[in-house]
């Protein structure tokens, strides 16, 4: 299959499944072999594996259950009632230094990946995380402190000046973590590459800055590799806007340097795959 991707002209490809690799944590040893000897035969060929992973997600399937249950003090919590919930804090620094990033450090070396795709480097929605390493983060780096009442009319108030001053911290929060992981994942390897990518609304709308912590400057400026969904998944009735769209992704790459790619999802329709690399080649952008 490489050989057949590698004579259609790709010399780069995205891994996809399992995703979430702490929900399914008895099948980890044979993934990465299959990625390791996936990434020898392409090493071979001259061409680059770039692993797909979600951050925060557990699912509650295989083990994501017990993981849940045997780490607590890893989960997002609710400003709304206290309460914890299915999703790993991405700020949590127990997380990172105890699980997360010595994972990946062993998977990079053992693997020999040569980027990768973190999906759900988020927080979940704007209610989250009231754990108590982002309380303290957040009055350490701001001077406020969040109150204990969830009742308060200062949280989920977007005109409240603490309220505007979390939501901006939740930003700068992940943007540190891609900062954290780029400098450790270029100390093993200097041309390792980190991909992130938005959906397709980043300029339009506000559902990922404000619910999720998303920021598509900081992300350009922490990221080697920023990209986004094409949406609608018929590029081709969506043409006007999609050529505007990847128009004005290209500014982030002006301005901050970082190369661009676009999620094509032609849905087996081979016309709008082409459309769609077309499209990102036109604007110097990659498929």
């Amino acid at each position: 299959r490489l050989k057949e991707i590698k004579e259609g002209g790709v010399n780069a490809v995205i891994l996809n499944g399992f995703l979430s690799r702490h929900t399914y944590i008895p099948h980890l040893d044979r993934v990465e072999d299959n990625i390791r000897q996936t990434v020898k035969i392409a090493h071979r060929m001259d061409m680059k594996i770039i692993d797909h992973q979600d951050l925060t997600i557990l699912w509650n399937a295989d083990m994501g259950f017990r993981f849940l249950a045997a780490y607590p003090g890893y989960l997002q919590h609710n400003h709304t009632n206290g309460l914890p919930t299915w999703g790993i804090c991405p700020a949590n620094s127990d997380f990172n230094n105890g699980y997360f990033f010595p994972f990946i450090t062993n998977q990079i070396k053992n693997t020999g990946i040569d980027g990768l795709m973190m999906d759900e480097a988020v927080f979940h929605y704007a209610n989250f995380c009231n754990c108590s390493f982002c309380r303290e983060a957040f009055t350490k780096t701001s001077g406020l402190v969040l109150p204990d009442d969830e009742t308060s009319p200062l949280l989920h108030n977007k005109s409240s000046g603490l309220w505007k001053t979390w939501i901006e911290w939740r930003k700068h929060a992940m943007a540190q973590w891609r900062i954290d992981l780029s400098k450790l994942t270029h100390q093993i390897n200097p041309h390792f590459s980190n991909l992130q990518y938005y959906s397709e609304s980043g300029f339009l709308h506000n559902a990922a800055a404000y619910g999720q912590g998303g920021d598509l400057p900081l992300s350009a400026k922490s990221m080697d590799f920023l990209g986004t969904e094409i949406m609608s998944r018929d590029v081709w009735d969506d043409y006007r806007y999609n050529f505007t769209s990847r128009n004005m992704y290209n500014s982030l790459r002006e301005t901050y340097g970082s190369p661009i790619f676009g999620l094509v999802y032609p849905a087996g329709v081979f016309n709008y795959a082409l459309l769609g690399w077309a499209m990102n080649n036109m604007h110097g952008q990659v498929t």
